[in-house]
């Protein structure tokens, strides 16, 4: 019983030292969130323009914010880092909309202890030129989310001196395009994936505007109140059916009501 009682003791001494060793080994100092400190630490072609301590806020913890820029090919693609002081292990890049040019929002991922990272893939939205360099617009297609992604993970794990246990993509509109090229390009830079709406077929995007613009130009163009009430009526149709399927499902009902039609009533009918 003795001698049970030792081996229980000698385990449970073990596994609270390999917690704390663990704990420690997760965590970021904020004396380390220099440039000094950080740029022997990234890998090469990356350099370190920014690095600041940044206070707990609501839901985001306190985290060392770090600014640079990977080389590319005639090109600088920008990324931004944060690294938590309590660390998950894991790693979460943020993609971004539209045309690109501005970094997305870390807080998704800093908030659940992740290492978050983004980029404004290789062009900044105030330079209305950038389509006409060809470097920039490979970049912005596929090749400065790869380069921003293999600098940032590689310098979060040299950060917290152990490897990334995963690695997260999650992107909505070009993000979802952005996740979509890291598949079929890169696919070894992440171990999972969202892609939310992918903004695929630019062209086809251009056409549209192009036929809204078309019927914009005269009156005869807009919607007349009886095209309205009927799109309405079709969107009660359309909510009748998805809760059909949610209580064939067993999923929670949610009746249609006039916030519905407001809402559809100002989407422009998208």
């Amino acid at each position: 019983m003795k001698m049970a009682h030792l081996v229980g003791g000698l385990i449970l001494a073990g596994s609270a030292a390999a917690a704390a060793a663990q704990a420690q080994t997760d965590a970021f100092a904020p004396t380390d969130c220099t440039i000094d400190r950080l740029q022997p630490k990234a890998p090469r072609g990356t350099t370190i323009t920014a690095a600041a301590m940044v206070e707990a806020a609501e839901r985001v913890p306190a985290h060392c914010l770090i600014d640079g820029y990977s080389e590319s090919p005639s090109n600088r693609v920008n990324f931004r880092l944060g690294l938590p002081m309590r660390w998950n292990g894991k790693f979460y890049f943020q993609g971004i909309g539209g045309l690109g040019g501005t970094i997305g929002s870390l807080n998704a991922g800093l908030s659940r202890g992740y290492a978050a990272a983004s980029t404004d893939t290789g062009h900044e939205a105030s330079d209305p030129n950038w389509g006409q360099n060809r470097a920039k617009e490979i970049d912005y297609g596929h090749r400065g989310t790869h380069v921003a992604t293999v600098a940032t993970k590689a310098l979060a794990a040299s950060a917290y001196g152990k490897p990334l246990q995963q690695a997260y993509f999650n992107g909505c509109s070009n993000g979802g395009r952005q996740a979509l090229m890291e598949v079929q390009r890169y696919p070894e830079d992440f171990t999972g994936i969202i892609a939310g709406d992918p903004a695929m077929g630019t062209p086809m995007q251009v056409g549209r505007a192009l036929v809204y613009q078309h019927m914009l130009a005269s009156i005869a163009g807009f919607q007349m109140k009886d095209a309205v009430t009927l799109r309405i009526e079709f969107l009660h149709l359309r909510r009748d059916a998805v809760e059909l399927a949610r209580e064939a499902f067993g999923v929670g009902r949610r009746e249609v009501g006039p916030r519905d039609v407001e809402e559809f009533d100002r989407s422009g009918f998208c």
